[in-house]
């Protein structure tokens, strides 16, 4: 996605979704003002979030679980009307399928609250 198609539809919404590894849950915001908000396993932290480019990342002022990084940047893929897969992202080597992704598996999935979600059902774990 480009750096306007995805500052269009992250920033200022709230997102859920699920994780790949675990199929478990998780929703995001992410503020104008540059604050956001995760939420995992009934625990919310705070923290701050950036995009440049075609990367966007996102960082927790607090401890997360171990099984979560504390912070992190991500390409993001539109798969549908609302759904959108996340791959982790090393910044210092761009975006995008041969210049950035570390993974070529995603590593989440998530959609607009506000409308239907357009993803496939997540894995029961």
């Amino acid at each position: 996605m480009s750096e306007d198609a995805l500052r269009a539809e992250v920033i200022g919404k709230t997102r859920d979704g699920y994780f790949r590894s675990n199929g478990k849950a998780w929703t995001s915001t992410h503020r104008p003002n540059g604050r956001s908000e995760f939420t995992y396993g009934g625990t919310t932290w705070s923290g701050h979030w950036t995009v440049r480019g075609r990367v966007f990342c996102s960082f927790a002022e607090d401890e997360t679980p171990a099984e979560l990084a504390r912070g992190g940047c991500w390409s993001a893929v539109k798969l549908s009307a609302n759904c959108y897969e996340y791959y982790f992202v090393d910044p210092g080597r761009g975006a995008g399928a041969a210049d950035g992704w570390t993974d070529a598996r995603w590593y989440a999935r998530g959609w607009r609250r506000e409308e239907a979600s357009t993803c496939p059902e997540p894995p029961s774990v």
